[in-house]
């Protein structure tokens, strides 16, 4: 599970930062991970009240392009935000306000609420009796809600706890509530799984875990040392997703004519220039054969000589692939985001091994990245 901290304090071993210190202990027991960012560090600039974000002909992310759009990318990744702050003259500290001000560009109203169950926790803490600010930090707690997190826990915190007195059930509690927030979610929870698993020609369909996506991954930089260089840029697209799936499909008794085919193979310069591309559209192919300054390196991959610069770098780059599977529309639909690619020879063969899935040919892997 991939959790997020943002610590308005400016005080790095302070009881903020302490409370959270113990959560991570509770996250890190189930194996999830804990990203801390502190506002003290980040370039996070106040709202301009620009209203750019529910601008009702073109509305957008928060115009401000400062660190507060990172936490804006990372918090779409995550499965919770942990919110922590101090309590200064009866208020949240001004770290604390500048940072949740930029919420505006994130309710209902604008296209960027947080989709998914994601969970939020929310620390405040101040020196004077626990319970006094709590009708103002449940106010506070609802802008949680309105950028479509859901609150799981809010620790009022008082009495200059816990670096002041015992405190010992207080940090047993935060690292209690780091457990909850961090227990994986079993995989028929996703719409999207269950939707792959009901299809009648997928074999497995299973959310990978980080070590086997670090595998993938490097079985796919290997393809950097052959001759002309291969660059999967689909796999990491869906690799930068929340989650990805594994999705064995047999297709042995499924005849597919060429032109069906998805074409997701190019020849590209390190200038970005195109300078070759698989074709499977017949009458392309026919006009393209007759064309003297295009060279055919396959029956279907045509190369165009005359926009190669010499000295220039070339690469195979694999993009992601469209309108792969039929019923494509359906799985993007209970997603928030969707990136299908295809993954090397090796790296399928290494996913079919792990799956106890047959070395067949015409059972293919795809890798599905998701974000809900």
């Amino acid at each position: 599970m991939k959790i997020i901290t943002v610590i308005a304090s400016p005080q790095k071993y302070g009881n903020c930062s302490t409370i959270v210190k113990e959560m991570t202990k509770g996250i890190q027991e189930n194996n999830g991970e804990n990203t801390i960012y502190y506002v003290d560090d980040m370039n996070i600039k106040p709202c301009q009240g620009c209203k750019a974000c529910r601008n009702p002909k073109k509305p957008s992310k928060c115009i401000i392009n400062d660190d507060f759009r990172k936490i804006m990318d990372e918090m779409e990744k995550s499965d919770a935000l942990i919110f922590a702050a101090p309590n200064y003259f009866g208020e949240i500290n001004a770290q604390g306000h500048i940072f949740m001000d930029r919420f505006y560009s994130m309710t209902k109203s604008t296209p960027n609420q947080l989709k998914g169950d994601k969970k939020a926790v929310i620390i405040f803490t101040y020196g004077a009796k626990t319970g006094t600010y709590d009708e103002y930090i449940h106010k506070r707690a609802r802008l949680f809600e309105s950028i479509g997190l859901k609150v799981h826990e809010i620790l009022s915190v008082g009495d200059g706890k816990p670096l002041s007195g015992n405190s010992e059930e207080l940090l047993e509690k935060a690292r209690q509530i780091g457990r909850e927030i961090s227990v994986k979610r079993n995989d028929e929870e996703y719409e999207i799984i269950r939707i792959l698993r009901s299809k009648d020609r997928v074999l497995r369909a299973e959310i990978m875990s980080d070590e086997l996506k670090k595998k993938i991954t490097k079985l796919e930089m290997k393809r950097l040392d052959e001759m002309v260089p291969v660059i999967n840029k689909g796999l990491k697209q869906a690799f930068d997703e929340k989650e990805a799936i594994a999705v064995v499909i047999d297709n042995t008794d499924v005849d597919v004519s060429i032109e069906e085919y998805t074409p997701s193979l190019t020849l590209q310069s390190n200038k970005g220039t195109i300078i070759g591309e698989e074709i499977y559209d017949p009458d392309e192919l026919e006009e393209l054969k007759h064309n003297p300054n295009v060279y055919f390196i396959s029956d279907y991959f045509a190369t165009y000589p005359n926009l190669s610069v010499p000295g220039e770098k070339q690469f195979f780059v694999v993009s992601k692939l469209e309108g792969e599977l039929d019923y494509e529309d359906e799985l993007k639909n209970s997603v928030s985001r969707m990136v299908i690619s295809s993954p090397s020879t090796e790296a399928d063969h290494y996913i079919k091994k792990i799956l106890n899935i047959p070395q067949k040919e015409k059972i293919t892997t795809l890798i599905i990245g998701f974000t809900e």
